[in-house]
């Protein structure tokens, strides 16, 4: 590995022997203490501070970018997905963030905006994509769209029974 410290000077260095395969994507976190190596088969290993490395399985091909925020990681690859992965949890699964509508579509880059709410992903193509990550902003947004009982009656009707779908809060009781 090799690390453009500055101008005049590169740091060269060994990947953990744990790393296995080419190693195509990388990412560090230096509030967190760790480092990221994604490779081109697909798998993503996570070298914590203490020397542990985890191993996660969610990709079927070359890892193109890493990002680390907090106690999640983003990641993207050929196979035209993009994943979202708890890594500090005991059991590391994938949360799928998107999915290339191209079949011959993979995603060359991605970032996230600062309030962390967007993400924007690239691919091949030439296609840019924004998608909603925030669980608060999706809340709002679905809750801006649920129907009153008044707008229930009226467009489904009274003979089906009103369904509240979120509970409402007013005057401080539920």
């Amino acid at each position: 590995m090799h690390e453009m410290v500055s101008t005049d000077k590169l740091d060269s260095k060994r990947k953990p022997t744990a790393v296995k395969g080419i190693v195509t994507a990388f990412a560090r976190s230096d509030n967190k203490g760790i480092n990221t190596y994604g490779t081109s088969d697909g798998k993503i290993y996570v070298e914590e501070k203490n020397g542990r490395i985890k191993e996660l399985v969610g990709h079927r091909s070359r890892i193109t970018r890493l990002k680390v925020n907090g106690n999640q990681l983003y990641s993207s690859s050929y196979d035209g997905k993009m994943n979202l992965w708890l890594y500090e949890n005991e059991k590391v699964e994938p949360i799928q963030l998107f999915q290339s509508d191209q079949s011959d579509g993979w995603i060359r880059y991605f970032n996230i905006n600062n309030k962390k709410t967007h993400l924007w992903s690239g691919d091949n193509n030439g296609n840019l994509t924004e998608t909603l990550v925030s669980v608060d902003v999706m809340v709002n947004r679905l809750k801006a769209h649920l129907l009153t009982e008044e707008q229930w009656d009226n467009y489904i009707g009274k003979s089906a029974s009103y369904k509240m779908f979120i509970n409402s809060v007013k005057g401080g009781e539920k």
